[in-house]
C-alpha cells in the first residue's frame, strides 16, 4: 500500500486560497487524517471515479477541518476502511462556510460530524447532494453549539446502529438546522432526531423516511420546529415522536406530514405541550398487534414524569385505517391532557372502538369534536363562537 497522506495534505496547504486541489480518477489510501486548511477546494472527477480510502485500522479522523473557513469538498468518494473508532469521518470542527456535495460516504461512523470547538462555534454549513451507504450509528450529525447547518437532497442507506443509545440517519443538536429533501432509505433505528437544549429553531421538511423504529423524533429540551410535508414509514414504532421528559413547552409544529404502515402510532406525543398537528394524513397505524392500545392509535397523547400534554390543537388531520384490518385502536387517543385543548375538524375512519378516546378528564379549556359529539367547556365554547 503506498501512504498517499503526505503528498495530499501538502497539496492542500499550497493550494490555501488558490485554486484549490483537483483530484483526477483513481483511488487514492491514507493512512492518516487528511487536513484542509483555510479557503481550501477539494475537487474530484465524481463520487464514481475519484475515491479516497482509510487504510484499515487506521482509527483516526478520516478529513478534519478544524477552526478554519471557506472550504469546499464535491466529487469525491469517502471510503472509510476497516475501523474501530467512531471518530472516523469527515470532522468540521469550529468551521464557517463549509460546503460538502455530491460526495459519498462509506463504511464510517458519524459520517459527516459538524461540532463546534471550545472556543469557535461552526456555522454555515452545508450537506447536499451526497450519498451514504454502509454507515454506523450516524450519517450526518449535528452536534451542541452548532448553529445555522442545511443538510439537503441527499440519499442515506444502510444505518446500523452499535454504539450510540439513540441512532439516526440524521441527528441535530444545534441551532438553526434545515433537514429538507433528504432520502432515507433504511434507517435500523431513526431518520431525523433533534434534542437538546441547543436545538432550537429547526426544520424537517420535505423528506421521504423509510425506517426500523422512528421517522422524526423531537426530545427533550428541542423547541421552536416545524416538521412539514414529510413521507414517513415506521415498521415497528412510531411516524412522529414528540417526547419531553419534564413537561416542557415544545413549541413545535408538526403539519401535511403523509405517515403510513407504523408499527405503533403514527404521531405519538408523551409529555410535551405548545404543539400543533394540522393536515396530516395518518393511514393504517398500529400495525403491530401485539402492542397496547395506547401504541395502537392515529395520534397517542400522554405524559411523562415531567406532567401531562397541554395547550396543543389537532385539526384538519386525515386518520383512516384500511377496512378489515383491525389495526387502529383509536384515531385519537388521550391518556393525559391539561387543558387549553382543541381537537376539531378531522376525517376519522376505521378505529376499532372510539374515534377519540378521552382515558382522563380533560381541565378547562377544551372543544373536541368526534364523530357523536362535541365535548367542550362553557369557557372555551364562548372562546370559540
Amino acid at each position: 500500500m503506498f501512504d498517499n497522506t503526505s503528498i495530499l495534505n501538502s497539496l492542500l496547504a499550497s493550494a490555501s486560497g488558490r485554486t484549490g486541489v483537483y483530484l483526477p480518477p483513481g483511488d487514492y489510501v491514507v493512512a492518516d487524517s487528511l487536513r484542509l486548511p483555510e479557503s481550501t477546494t477539494l475537487v474530484g472527477a465524481g463520487s464514481a471515479a475519484t475515491k479516497i480510502s482509510l487504510a484499515d485500522s487506521t482509527d483516526r479522523p478520516f478529513v478534519l477541518l478544524s477552526q478554519a473557513d471557506n472550504i469546499s469538498i464535491s466529487g469525491i468518494l469517502f471510503d472509510g476502511g476497516d475501523q474501530d473508532s467512531s471518530a472516523v469521518s469527515l470532522q468540521i470542527d469550529g468551521c464557517h462556510d463549509v460546503l460538502v456535495e455530491r460526495c459519498a460516504f462509506t463504511r464510517m461512523k458519524h459520517a459527516v460530524h459538524v461540532y463546534s470547538s471550545q472556543s469557535r462555534k461552526a456555522s454555515r454549513v452545508t450537506v447536499r447532494e451526497s450519498v451514504f451507504s454502509n454507515i454506523i450509528d450516524f450519517a450526518i450529525r449535528v452536534s451542541e453549539g452548532a448553529e445555522h447547518v442545511l443538510i439537503a437532497e441527499n440519499t442515506i442507506e444502510d444505518v446500523a446502529k452499535a454504539e450510540a443509545p439513540s441512532p439516526s440517519a440524521i441527528y441535530v443538536r444545534g441551532a438553526h438546522t434545515t433537514v429538507s429533501t433528504n432520502v432515507v432509505l433504511s434507517s435500523e433505528d431513526t431518520g431525523v432526531l433533534v434534542a437538546g437544549e441547543d436545538a432550537r429553531h429547526f426544520l424537517v421538511k420535505d423528506n421521504s423516511l423509510h425506517t426500523r423504529q422512528v421517522g422524526v423524533f423531537v426530545g427533550s429540551g428541542a423547541t421552536g420546529g416545524i416538521v412539514a410535508d414529510n413521507f414517513i414509514e415506521s415498521e415497528r414504532d412510531f411516524g412522529v415522536h414528540l417526547f419531553d421528559r419534564d413537561g416542557r413547552a415544545v413549541h413545535c409544529t408538526v403539519r401535511g406530514n403523509i405517515i403510513e404502515n407504523c408499527g405503533k402510532s403514527g404521531i405519538q406525543i408523551e409529555g410535551v405541550s405548545d404543539f400543533s398537528l394540522i393536515g396530516n394524513t395518518i393511514t393504517d397505524p398500529g400495525r403491530r398487534l401485539d402492542e397496547k392500545r395506547e401504541w395502537r392509535c392515529g395520534v397517542a397523547i400522554g405524559a411523562t414524569a415531567g406532567g401531562p400534554a397541554s395547550r396543543f390543537v389537532i385539526t384538519n388531520n386525515r386518520i383512516t385505517s384500511t377496512p378489515g384490518s383491525d389495526a387502529m385502536a383509536h384515531a385519537v387517543y388521550l391518556a393525559s391532557a391539561n387543558g387549553h385543548v382543541e381537537i376539531a375538524s378531522n376525517v376519522l375512519r376505521g378505529a376499532i372502538g372510539d374515534a377519540v378516546m378521552l382515558d382522563v378528564e380533560v381541565d378547562d379549556p377544551y372543544y373536541i369534536d368526534t364523530i357523536e359529539a362535541i365535548v367542550t367547556s362553557r369557557r372555551f365554547a364562548q372562546q370559540v363562537t
